[in-house]
């Protein structure tokens, strides 16, 4: 996709920073990474998660891996590449036109509605012009003014771009508005829109910031059940109930006074399975992995020399996770086997 598409008057840039600036200014929570994510897929839309993270990684001098690009487009609703690449095209061809408004073309001007009702089309929209904005237009990409449009979550960048089509509703069309009296009725109207708009926006951050507190604490509860201080509660179960299944195989008479036992366990994990909580691996089970493949798990044994490097492991401890919420309570424990 084309960068570098053009340029703006000293006295647009101007502008178009000042609403950002002052756009910026109540945005309280910082969404940096995310906007990263988002520009780093402006380069190639197409692109797979563990591409992107390494882009991302040599831009921003980040650490990331494919699963933190992935939890990104998953919340940002961006995950499928397909319908990604048709969003970000539609989002440069978007800006495009507001471009050519900025520049005064009036016939673009006068189609301004329909440019307004295809930004709508998708809740990152807007937020992917604004990025394409500031790579794309000479004077606007590094200052200070982009690393605030950088801490901008979707809604207020949206706030940000409609401004902009308000700067282009009254300053720039030959037709509309004309009388200062008209044109401080549209400006008052404009930011009456947008005071609304983000009233609601505010609601919804508040509850969202809610959940995520809930969220939040039912995981540090949650994460408790296999913590080193509680004695890894859910590995004991696990190696409890293969004990009892082998002492069955066996025919071996289980002591009356933990006959209980075995039923006390499997109410216990019917609570856990009702809690979206599942092993990650199974016990026992024999991999071979890479270096890369480690860090998701906790290894025990000699030093991978290189990142190609692989090594037969023994599962220990499955892990634990909450697939539905993307959590990990406790990642596998996994041993080397030594080369027969």
């Amino acid at each position: 996709m084309q960068i570098g598409i053009g340029s703006l008057s000293p006295k647009i840039r101007d502008e178009i920073e000042v609403i950002v600036l002052d756009t910026a200014s109540r945005q309280r929570r910082d969404f940096t990474f995310e906007n990263r994510v988002i520009a780093t897929y402006c380069l190639d839309p197409a692109m797979y998660p563990r591409d992107c993270a390494d882009k991302l990684n040599a831009i921003y001098s980040h650490n990331e891996t494919g699963d933190s690009i992935t939890s990104i487009l998953k919340k940002c609703n961006l995950i499928k590449y397909h319908e990604r690449s048709k969003i970000y095209s539609d989002a440069h061809e978007l800006l495009e036109k507001l471009l050519k408004c900025l520049a005064g073309d009036q016939v673009q001007i006068a189609n301004l509605d329909v440019v307004i009702r295809h930004m709508d089309s998708h809740p990152q929209k807007k937020r992917i012009i604004l990025n394409y904005l500031f790579m794309e237009v000479p004077g606007l990409n590094g200052g200070k003014a982009h690393s605030e449009m950088m801490r901008m979550n979707k809604d207020f960048a949206a706030e940000a771009v409609e401004a902009i089509v308000t700067y282009i509703t009254l300053e720039m069309g030959s037709g509309i508005a004309k009388k200062d009296y008209e044109k401080e009725i549209y400006r008052l109207e404009s930011n009456l829109s947008r005071a609304n708009k983000m009233l609601m926006t505010l609601q919804d951050e508040f509850e969202d910031r809610l959940a995520e507190n809930r969220v939040e604490e039912q995981t540090n509860v949650i994460s408790m059940l296999n913590s080193a201080k509680y004695g890894y509660i859910l590995d004991l179960l696990v190696s409890a109930q293969s004990g009892f299944k082998q002492l069955r195989s066996k025919k071996i008479d289980v002591p009356y006074e933990i006959n209980a036992m075995p039923t006390l366990i499997r109410k216990i994990f019917s609570f856990v399975d009702d809690c979206g909580i599942t092993q990650i691996l199974e016990v026992g089970s024999v991999l071979k992995v890479s270096a890369k493949d480690i860090r998701s798990y906790t290894y025990e044994g000699t030093p991978f020399l290189n990142e190609s490097e692989t090594k037969t492991i023994s599962v220990i401890s499955p892990g634990w996770e909450i697939k539905q919420k993307e959590i990990i309570i406790s990642n596998p424990l996994v041993k080397e086997l030594e080369v027969q």
